[in-house]
């Protein structure tokens, strides 16, 4: 279906199982059409389930698993949404349910991962004109639940807004290398074990704005290594 359309077009995806791993290379919306499940699965035999390799791409209501290593890439893109998806991990071996890396434009909203080696969103490398929105995302039973790595501030540059990290291993919210990032109403809670954290930033991220958010029943709440970030405290109700 891909092949054939063209870019613009809207591809309704019919209820069932696809097994097989998607390449998305043109400017296109693909959504669901029908009722029921709507399922890609790779299979373990590609390292990414869905490749984003096009500019202008809605990708929206689909459930996703069978990647080796990432269910959905997003890289060097531009104008790219994920919304009301579902990311499994299923092989054992993948890092991320979702990846974006030194794209722009970029909203994931309301999508759903769980079960990754390293985090269920990544976001990395994004420069001054980044403009990377995270928004009302629930990201369980990973390493982490968000990582941003390697980001710097700009206008806009990236948002964490009204996410849920629940029962990840070692963070909920993981900042490394990254200034400017603003973390906003967001809700951390459950994470087990002796050593993890709910938001955690390391000693080469400052500049950050912490801002509202619900961080409860973690070992450690809060771990700022660094000292040039801002926290804003005040009456936030618990996590649902």
């Amino acid at each position: 279906a891909i092949g054939a359309a063209s870019p613009g077009d809207t591809l309704r995806i019919f209820p069932g199982t696809y097994a097989e791993a998607v390449v998305i290379d043109k400017a296109l919306r693909v959504i669901p059409g029908g009722c029921c499940a709507w399922v890609i699965d790779a299979g373990c035999t590609a390292s990414t389930a869905v490749n984003i390799l096009a500019d202008d791409v809605t990708f929206s209501g689909l459930a996703v698993q069978g990647g080796t290593l990432y269910e959905i890439d997003v890289e060097h893109r531009d104008r790219v949404k994920v919304l009301r998806s579902i990311m499994s991990e299923t092989c054992g071996t993948a890092e991320y349910g979702i990846q974006v890396y030194r794209s722009t434009n970029v909203k994931l909203w309301l999508n759903e991962t769980s079960g990754f080696s390293d985090a269920g969103v990544y976001i990395g490398g994004i420069a001054q004109s980044g403009d990377v929105r995270v928004q009302q995302n629930e990201s369980s039973n990973s390493a982490r639940g968000y990582i941003v790595e390697d980001s710097l501030p700009g206008r806009r540059g990236v948002i964490l807004s009204g996410n849920l990290a629940l029962q990840n291993t070692q963070s909920g919210i993981f900042l490394h290398n990254s200034d400017g990032v603003r973390l906003l109403h967001n809700c951390v809670t459950g994470l087990p074990g002796t050593t993890a954290t709910g938001i955690e930033l390391d000693t080469t991220s400052d500049g950050n704005v912490i801002t509202g958010n619900a961080i409860d029943e973690n070992v450690t709440d809060v771990l700022d290594s660094w000292r040039n970030n801002h926290f804003t405290t005040g009456s936030v109700p618990p996590c649902p």
